[in-house]
């Protein structure tokens, strides 16, 4: 009878050790300093400072970006202005979904709250697929 008590207690045991160190490994993820992060609009900005900033800090050999760019022009179908949308048919007759990016520049924000339905524009931007196309600019509104 003393077999089965002795297999239960070394099972909990083990039990309870492997919880522990799951718990220890877990809490050594956490930063143990307590500097703030910037927001995105000092990093932006470039007036944020600390560790933390120069340790994400790119040097100019670290990324070359040459963003491929697309131009769409089209027809006007659909415009949702809560979620910065609109579709565009081309002539090849395949409707394109343009999305307007957070933080668009005011003129192009301005040109997407005055698009109407029916309306002829000409963009440049960058497919994320098939479908859908991501707005740098309107080279052409209305």
């Amino acid at each position: 009878m003393n077999s089965p008590k002795r297999f239960w207690l070394n099972n909990h045991a083990l039990t309870i050790a492997l919880a522990a160190t799951g718990l220890l490994s877990l809490a050594s993820c956490a930063p143990i300093d307590g500097t703030p992060r910037p927001t995105l609009n000092e990093v932006r900005s470039g007036s944020a400072r600390g560790q933390i900033t120069e340790d994400i800090r790119l040097r100019p050999s670290e990324v070359t970006v040459s963003p491929r760019t697309d131009v769409v022009e089209g027809t006007v179908e659909r415009i949702n202005y809560d979620r910065g949308v609109f579709d565009i048919r081309p002539r090849s007759g395949r409707t394109v979904n343009v999305l307007i990016p957070y933080n668009a520049r005011a003129a192009d924000v301005d040109n997407f709250r005055s698009l109407r339905r029916g309306d002829h524009v000409r963009v440049e931007g960058e497919f994320v697929n098939p479908e859908s196309f991501q707005l740098f600019a309107f080279l052409s509104p209305r």
